[in-house]
């Protein structure tokens, strides 16, 4: 999905700012959703499994993130 914003479609800055606001509160929703599976999935995997070390990941900075 390509953001819709070309000024021209609009008639005034408000009219594009506040389709600019649903389009990425949706986005941020849809990001949210697709990091709470990917959780979800790794906190699935048995606990004597060891998964591939992601580096540069942090599971308190996401999970702080993901449930504000």
């Amino acid at each position: 999905m390509k953001p819709p914003f070309v000024m021209s479609k609009y008639s005034t800055r408000e009219d594009l700012l506040s389709d600019a606001a649903t389009y990425f509160e949706k986005r941020a929703t849809e990001l949210e959703e697709v990091a709470r599976a990917m959780r979800e999935w790794i906190d699935a995997v048995p606990k004597d499994i060891v998964l591939p070390a992601m580096p540069g990941f942090d599971r308190d900075w996401a999970d702080g993130i993901i449930d504000g």
